[in-house]
């Protein structure tokens, strides 16, 4: 063995040691990439199926508020778009692509050496270098000083095609593990919405109903009226008295319902991962959206007297 072929051979192990770090770290990395795509979708369909039932409790809703005015039109099931959640699953658009090195077919050649993501229903497929025939396949052809500084040449280009490859594989770690949080925040903001407005605000809203009917029929009696064909007092009459209460809530609960509106029936999560990327200014937006929900809600909640807290 002469000293090219000795400094060749410790180069060698160098590299393949190199490779195999890679390919360990590029698993982890798709590992936990996988899991969070099936969190996701995972979490998507629970989202479909929730918002069936929230659907329900709005028109509800709805029902309640229109008996104190106009609010605009009742919304129907159409109204409420379904997230996709293939956008990062089967057949969906998103793709993590890594360019293979360039195949040559002479002596000094590398061969093909590509590491990928392909992504179907939440499974990563990874094509792993074929570390020990690979690199004793290359390192067989460099027997001369010429051929070793063309072997550092290669062996650099390629150490920086990995580094590529690695931060390609961190953004799309990145992008799965934040799709997985928007839809988890989404799904919990669903049932805290369902929650209050099924327990505390169309109890509330009912009780305030009951109310104005006694109250209509206690005037029809004082004013020797049939009570029969009294009709509900409104709401507006009891601003600034002593059941103000009454009608702050049934205003603050307009406001509250129009926001639920303007919330859910926006497809979020599918417009959020659509373009295959999240946005800082995405994730903040929907983060501050989800707490301002959930604020809004705690808010009405300890307003209510009837169905309250």
């Amino acid at each position: 063995m002469n000293k090219y072929e000795k400094e060749l051979d410790e180069l060698q192990k160098e590299f393949e040691k190199e490779v195999d770090d890679f390919n360990n770290r590029i698993q982890r990395m798709q590992y936990d990439a996988q899991l969070n795509c099936d969190k996701y979708n995972t979490r998507v369909h629970g989202i479909n199926s929730s918002r069936n039932n929230l659907i329900l409790l709005l028109r509800k809703f709805y029902n309640l508020l229109s008996q104190h005015g106009d609010i605009g039109e009742k919304l129907t099931p159409f109204d409420f778009i379904y997230e996709d959640s293939q956008r990062i699953g089967h057949n969906g658009n998103y793709q993590v692509s890594f360019s293979n090195a360039e195949d040559e077919t002479n002596s000094s050649s590398f061969g093909n050496l590509s590491v990928g993501l392909g992504i179907a229903a939440g499974m990563f497929v990874p094509i792993a270098i074929p570390t020990g025939f690979f690199v004793k396949y290359i390192f067989n052809r460099f027997k001369s000083k010429k051929e070793l500084e063309q072997a550092y040449t290669k062996i650099e280009d390629e150490r920086n095609k990995m580094l590529q490859k690695t931060e390609d594989a961190r953004a799309a770690q990145s992008f799965f593990s934040t799709a997985a949080n928007i839809a988890e925040r989404y799904h919990e903001v669903i049932k805290i919405v369902e929650l209050a407005v099924e327990e505390s605000i169309i109890p509330e809203l009912s009780g305030i109903s009951a109310f104005l009917s006694a109250d209509a029929i206690k005037e029809a009696i004082l004013y020797d009226d049939d009570p029969d064909l009294s009709e509900q007092s409104k709401i507006s009459d009891f601003q600034n008295t002593a059941f103000d209460n009454h009608y702050t809530f049934v205003r603050n609960s307009v406001d509250y319902y129009n926001t639920l509106c303007a919330f859910f029936t926006d497809n979020i999560l599918t417009n959020i991962v659509d373009d295959n990327k999240i946005t800082s200014h995405e994730k903040s937006t929907f983060f501050k959206q989800a707490k301002n929900i959930e604020h809004r809600t705690n808010l009405l909640e300890s307003e209510t007297v009837f169905g309250g807290k």
